[in-house]
């Protein structure tokens, strides 16, 4: 063989091998792409109960239409004034850009944006297989958390059995509340014997102070103050009996696995006198472990409608603790006029110095002054009227943003730190220098989320604390790093249509079929009517229909129904241009040529018709892709790669 024929099928190895790379069924150490997360693994083995017998796995993201899923269609409202776009995009298109950025971020979530004119968008959520694996690992992540917080003590029940409680009843209500564990048995003993020595101590303070005995009523003094010192040390000891999810998810998110493996086997340890804790933490720490490796799996369409909402513009209002002041009575006043109808009294007015907000969790502002209204509390802030007391987005406020948000987690408790750009760091050191002692309203999308202390000045970076799940986090995070949006989504989705996947799997099935019947029907034509040259033929479009799939698998691109057909078109178009050669091969071969020579004429004399035929081709799929819908691209995308 020549060396400018080894250098062809060099080359037509390496494309194969290039495409086939992308396949999940190759070994490890082939992938370009990672196995990844949901979404990126197209996996046919359980589509529906019914076991698909379609074992093969590409990593391929499937489309709505196949695997089923969820469309919701939402209105986006203009805001007032008109859409003054921050790119060349139309609203909707903009929006989709920054709901993609918020929700999916690092798009491994196999979800489909598609602006519908410029005010509908249209979200898909094609149903993955790590979808049901997803629903059962968060509900198991449930059910453990319920059984950790079920082992954990009230400080009330046991301080109320040991001062309310005498004798057995007191005795057997403190074994119900320790469960077997000796801390506990030890500890509520020590609580049980200092309470009852506190009390006879006060009996005997009480008797010599009757019998006017000094030394006794002196002794007795000195032991009150000793026991009710220690009994009181006692009770805070009681927190420490429990574990809270967030304390045991903070040493399974621990980066370093020794440490991890170290503070885990220290939790176990602790609880190895009491099994229904320590059966509990490896509950939690296996369940949260399978939900850890499903975290970016949306399951369904509810928890894409909580990630949707609000339009993410964070803002900073200096919160009013005390009421007295004519300005805050006047506010609760008008709040308290309006009972039956709250909203008329919490709608801004001109001229105010204050508004309402709406408190986002109640039970985290105990410290707080609030004021509640048919179920819902409400919290007072100055607004950007009142100089020096808030840090607001608006066009007369010289602009600001954040330049970081992300999740951390310190003494158990988990937090959202936040760094602002130079401007924004100014007007926040200077906010925060001028209002010390006062609580600093964090206000998202016109809820309050979060309100601590100022202490002492704060330039550059600060941080949202609270009893916040790891959901709400990763909410917060991903919609203040995307930053504010240009308009809002509705509150609900106008439209709701769910695809089962079993309906998707009879698209998948029939498509398939459709290909390989087509496939067939070529294959006899080719090697019926052409022979050998015609299995070549036939092996060069199986080899095709492999670079095609390789390459949607490498670019990660979204296999749809309309993909299958670009794909059966494509294996058209080239057994079109096969037949132009073999065509021209005989009529050389008739005039007494060489094969050599026949071949060479055959398909230099072909290759003009091949590429007026394909080049209209081209255009015409590239106008498809360009200009087309979803599934329109799909098709446009799998006939631009099967025809280069």
């Amino acid at each position: 063989m020549s060396k400018n024929y080894t250098g062809r099928v060099v080359l037509i190895l390496v494309v194969l091998l290039f495409a086939l790379l992308g396949f999940d069924w190759l070994p490890g150490w082939l992938h370009l792409c990672g196995k990844g997360s949901a979404g990126g693994i197209f996996t046919w083995e359980k589509l529906t109960d019914s076991n698909l017998p379609l074992a093969r796995r590409f990593n391929l993201k499937p489309g709505i239409d196949i695997a089923g899923g969820t469309k919701l269609l939402y209105e986006i409202t203009v805001p007032t004034g008109g859409f003054v776009s921050r790119s060349n995009n139309t609203l909707a298109e903009e929006m989709a850009v920054l709901l993609k950025r918020r929700v999916d971020p690092d798009s491994v979530r196999n979800l489909v944006w598609r602006p519908q004119g410029d005010t509908r968008l249209e979200i898909q959520i094609p149903r993955s297989p790590d979808s049901e694996r997803a629903v059962k690992a968060r509900a198991l992540l449930l059910t453990a958390q319920e059984e950790l917080q079920a082992t954990n003590v009230r400080s009330f029940d046991v301080i109320h059995a040991i001062e309310q409680m005498q004798g057995e009843a007191r005795q057997k209500r403190l074994a119900e509340l320790a469960e077997g564990s000796d801390e506990r048995v030890k500890l509520f003993a020590d609580m049980a014997a200092d309470y009852d020595a506190l009390q006879q101590s006060k009996k005997d303070f009480d008797r010599a102070v009757q019998e006017k005995n000094q030394p006794l009523r002196d002794r007795s003094a000195g032991i009150i103050a000793e026991k009710d010192l220690h009994y009181t040390d006692l009770k805070k000891q009681l927190d420490t009996l429990n574990l809270s999810d967030v304390q045991l998810q903070s040493t399974l998110d621990n980066p370093n696995p020794a440490a991890r493996q170290q503070l885990l086997e220290g939790l176990r340890a602790r609880a190895a006198s009491y099994p229904r804790r320590l059966k509990a933490i490896n509950d939690y720490a296996q369940a949260w472990g399978e939900s850890k490796t499903l975290k970016n799996v949306i399951d369904d369409a509810t928890e894409l409608k909580r990630l949707l909402r609000g339009s993410g513009v964070l803002e900073f209002h200096i919160v009013i603790d005390d009421y007295r002041s004519p300005e805050a009575g006047a506010m609760v006043e008008r709040l308290k006029q309006h009972g039956d109808t709250p909203a008329a009294g919490i709608r801004p007015q001109a001229g105010d110095t204050m508004r309402w907000y709406l408190v986002d969790r109640p039970a985290e502002f105990t410290g707080h002054q609030t004021m509640d209204f048919n179920g819902k509390s409400y919290g007072l802030a100055y607004t950007d009227r009142e100089p020096g007391k808030a840090i607001v987005h608006s066009a007369a406020a010289a602009a600001w943003s954040l330049e970081k948000a992300s999740a951390a987690t310190a003494n158990g408790q988990r937090m959202v730190l936040f760094s602002f750009d130079p401007q924004g760091s100014s007007l926040f050191g200077d906010l925060t220098e001028a209002n010390k002692g006062r609580p600093l309203g964090i206000v998202l999308d016109d809820k309050l989320i979060s309100a601590p202390k100022i202490n002492e000045r704060i330039n550059s970076s600060g941080q949202i604390t609270g009893q916040f799940s790891e959901a709400d986090i990763n909410y917060l995070v991903n919609t203040l790093n995307a930053g504010s949006l240009p308009a809002q989504l509705a509150n609900d989705p106008i439209s709701e249509q769910t695809i089962s996947p079993s309906f998707g799997a009879d698209n998948l099935r029939a498509a398939l079929m459709a290909c390989g019947i087509g496939l067939v029907v070529v294959c006899v034509f080719l090697v019926g009517y052409y022979y050998l040259t015609g299995l070549v033929a036939f092996i060069a479009v199986v080899m095709n229909l492999l670079i095609i799939l390789g390459i949607l698998a490498i670019f990660n691109a979204t296999f749809t129904l309309p993909a299958i057909a670009g794909i059966v078109l494509t294996v058209g178009t080239a057994i079109d241009a096969n037949v132009l050669v073999f065509e021209r091969l005989r009529e050389e071969q008739h005039h007494g040529l060489s094969l050599k020579m026949s071949l060479r004429n055959a398909f230099d004399r072909a290759r003009s018709a091949i590429i007026d035929s394909n080049v209209t081709t081209i255009i015409t799929s590239a106008v498809l892709y360009a200009l087309g819908s979803e599934e329109v691209k799909g098709f446009g995308l799998t006939l631009l790669i099967g025809i280069f």
